[in-house]
């Protein structure tokens, strides 16, 4: 399954999202949104801030995580709400940084 699985860029909406050639991120006034990587066993979503995993921590149950990864299965599809959620608790975030 392809990194591309991930709906990282369809996930934040409408915003003016600029991305970085390698990785490839969404960035919003220049702060990075989330990141994603493949690995041979998983895929990792990575929200760049250490409280956004944190603060889901009920709906993240049964799935791996590190302090700054979430881990989904390759052989299973990534749940697009919950991209959905993780998305927007990091633009909260970010809106919040930028008052």
């Amino acid at each position: 399954m392809p990194v591309s699985r991930l709906p990282l860029f369809s996930c934040c909406g409408g915003r003016s999202l600029r991305s970085s050639p390698r990785p490839r991120v969404p960035r919003i006034q220049g702060t990075v949104v989330a990141g994603s990587a493949a690995f041979k066993n998983h895929l990792s979503y990575l929200p760049f801030s250490g409280s956004v995993l944190e603060q889901l921590g009920d709906e993240l149950r049964g799935y791996t995580m590190t302090k700054s990864s979430l881990h989904f299965p390759v052989d299973r599809p990534v749940p697009k709400t919950l991209v959905e959620k993780l998305i927007a608790q990091r633009l909260d975030q970010i809106s919040q940084d930028a008052r």
